[in-house]
C-alpha cells in the first residue's frame, strides 16, 4: 500500500503552482504575500501604494504606439486635476462636424509628454556636450504631460472669447489657458500631497520652475511659487535653467519658431482623427535636428535637407484650420454653446474653496471650483430644472436640431493695422448700420453682438456679428482667430 500523507502541506521537493498555493493560503495570506513582493516590511497602506506607484506604466496610443510612462507622470495623471482632460475635446466644436474628431486633451498630453522626453532624449545621445541630466528629460516629460491642465469647456473659445467678454477685471484680462495651466498644476501638487514624489525623483523649487517656464515662457513673479527665490536673471527672464541650457525652452512651448512636441503630436492626431492625410515625418524631423550656438544663444536647428519637410509642416497646419479648425459650421456651433455658456453664468454655481459657490466666470479665480469645469457642463445646463436657464437650454436645443446663426457681415483689416477692444466692440454695429444690407436689426441687439478681437495680434483677422433673432440673415457665426493665433 501507499504511505499515506497531509495534502495540505506539499511533498518533498515538489512545488506548488500559483493557484494551488492561493487554494491552501489562509483569508488574506494572498494579498499580504503580494504585498511583501512590492514592499518591504512596516509599510502603511498608503505607503506602499506610493511604492506600487513608483514604477512605470505603459500606455498604448493611437498615434505614437506603446509609451513607457515615468511614474511621477504617473503620479499626476492619477489625480482628479488631470483626470477632468478625459472631458475636454481637443477640438470643441469640431467634434460637431467631423464627428471622429471626439478626441480629448487627455491623451493629446500623454503624447506631449512622450514627444517631448523622447526628443530631449535624443540630444542626450547625439550631443552629450549639452549635459542633459536625467532631471532635465523628466522636467521635459512633466511640461508636456501639464501643458494642457489649464484649457476649460470648449478649449481656446473659453480663453479667448468667453472669459475677456464677460470679466472686464485684471485677473480675466491676464488669463490664458498657460496661466491656468500653472496655477492648477500647483493646486494639483497641492491637493495630491505630491511634493515628496517630486523630492524622490531629485527635484527641486528650481526643477518646478523650470517645468512652469516650458509650458508660459518667462515667469512673472506671482507664479514662480513663494518659496523660489530668482538667482539667475532678473525677474522676467529665464530662471529655471542657465543660458547655455536656454534651447531646452524650445523643445514643448517654442516662443522663437513655433515648431515644438505641441504641435507634433496635435497636427498629426488632429489628422487622424480628421481623416486629412500628412505629408511630413515628426519622427524623422526631431532625428534630423541638432543644438548649434547661434552668435551666443544656442537653438534647436534642422539640415538644409529637411526644409521641405518644415514647409510642409506648415502646409498641414494651414489645411487643417482650413478644412477644420476654421470650418463654418464649427464655428456657428462653437458660438452659439458660447452664449448658452454666457447665459448660464449668472445662474448656475460651483462650489468651490471651503464650499463657497462661485459663477462660471470665476472659477479661474478658485482652482477648487475650476477643476470641476469641463465639457460636461453643457450637459449639466440641460438637465438642471431651472426656468432661468431656458434661454440657454434653448440655445443647445437649437444646436441639436441644427437650426444654426448665420454669418451677416465680416471685415479684415489691412496689413499691421490693430484695433483695441472697445473699437472691435463697435464693428457689429457699423456693419448693422450699413444701408445697403438693409438688416432690420434692433442696435440693441448689434451692441450685445461679439467680434473675435484683432487687437493681439498684427495679422488680418476676420470680424463678424452675430444675434439671436430666428430670421435668416440675422444668425451668425462667430468668426474665427487666424490660423497663427487660435491654436497655439
Amino acid at each position: 500500500m501507499g504511505e499515506s500523507r497531509d495534502f495540505s502541506t506539499p511533498a518533498a521537493g515538489s512545488k506548488r503552482s500559483a493557484s494551488q498555493n492561493a487554494a491552501f493560503s489562509a483569508p488574506g495570506e494572498v494579498e499580504s504575500r503580494k504585498r511583501a513582493k512590492l514592499a518591504t516590511p512596516g509599510m502603511t497602506e498608503r505607503e506602499c501604494h506610493r511604492f506600487k506607484r513608483r514604477n512605470p506604466k505603459l500606455f498604448q496610443d493611437v498615434v505614437h504606439g506603446p509609451i513607457e510612462v515615468h511614474p511621477l507622470c504617473v503620479a499626476i495623471i492619477d489625480t482628479p486635476q488631470f483626470q477632468r482632460l478625459r472631458r475636454i475635446k481637443q477640438l470643441g466644436g469640431v467634434s460637431h462636424v467631423f464627428h471622429n474628431a471626439a478626441h480629448d486633451r487627455f491623451s493629446h498630453s500623454i503624447g506631449v509628454s512622450h514627444l517631448a522626453r523622447e526628443w530631449g532624449a535624443h540630444f542626450a545621445r547625439k550631443q552629450p556636450e549639452l549635459g542633459v541630466t536625467e532631471q532635465d528629460l523628466l522636467c521635459l516629460q512633466l511640461a508636456g504631460l501639464c501643458h494642457d491642465l489649464g484649457h476649460g469647456p470648449l478649449s481656446h473659445a473659453f480663453d479667448h472669447d468667453f472669459i475677456p467678454y464677460y470679466r472686464q477685471d485684471a485677473a480675466a484680462q491676464a488669463w490664458s489657458h498657460e496661466r491656468g495651466s500653472i496655477l492648477l498644476l500647483d493646486h494639483l501638487i497641492a491637493q495630491n500631497g505630491l511634493w515628496s514624489e517630486f523630492q524622490h525623483f531629485q527635484l527641486t523649487q528650481r526643477d518646478l520652475v523650470f517645468i512652469k517656464e516650458l509650458i508660459y515662457g518667462p515667469l512673472p513673479r506671482d507664479l514662480m511659487g513663494p518659496h523660489f527665490e530668482p538667482a539667475f536673471a532678473p525677474d522676467g527672464e529665464w530662471q529655471g535653467r542657465p543660458r547655455f541650457k536656454h534651447w531646452l525652452y524650445e523643445v514643448v512651448a517654442n516662443k522663437r519658431n513655433g515648431i515644438d512636441v505641441d504641435k507634433l503630436d496635435y497636427f498629426t492626431r488632429d489628422a487622424t482623427a480628421l481623416g486629412v492625410g500628412t505629408s511630413f515625418s515628426h519622427q524623422r524631423l526631431m532625428l534630423c535636428s541638432r543644438v548649434i550656438d547661434v552668435f551666443g544663444d544656442p537653438q534647436i536647428c534642422y539640415p538644409k535637407k529637411e526644409a521641405a519637410a518644415l514647409y510642409e509642416l506648415f502646409r498641414t497646419r494651414l489645411d487643417l484650420h482650413r478644412k477644420a479648425y476654421q470650418h463654418t459650421v464649427a464655428q456657428e456651433i462653437e458660438s452659439m454653446m458660447l452664449d448658452a455658456l454666457s447665459l448660464a453664468d449668472p445662474h448656475l454655481r460651483i462650489r468651490g474653496t471651503d464650499g463657497r459657490l462661485v459663477r462660471i466666470s470665476e472659477t479661474i479665480d478658485d482652482m477648487q471650483a475650476y477643476q470641476q469645469l469641463t465639457d460636461e457642463i453643457f450637459a449639466l445646463i440641460e438637465l438642471t430644472p431651472m426656468d432661468e436657464l431656458a434661454a440657454s437650454q434653448a440655445i443647445l436645443e437649437r444646436i441639436k436640431k441644427r437650426d444654426l446663426y448665420r454669418l451677416v457681415g465680416d471685415t479684415f483689416p489691412r496689413q499691421g493695422v490693430t484695433f483695441s477692444r472697445a473699437e472691435v466692440k463697435g464693428i457689429p454695429k457699423a456693419i448693422c448700420d450699413c444701408q445697403h444690407l438693409r438688416l432690420p436689426i434692433d442696435p440693441a441687439v448689434a451692441e450685445a453682438s461679439r467680434v473675435s478681437s484683432a487687437a493681439s495680434t498684427p495679422r488680418p483677422r476676420p470680424t463678424s456679428t452675430e444675434s439671436f433673432p430666428r430670421h435668416p440673415l440675422l444668425r451668425s457665426a462667430r468668426s474665427s482667430a487666424p490660423p497663427m493665433a487660435r491654436r497655439e
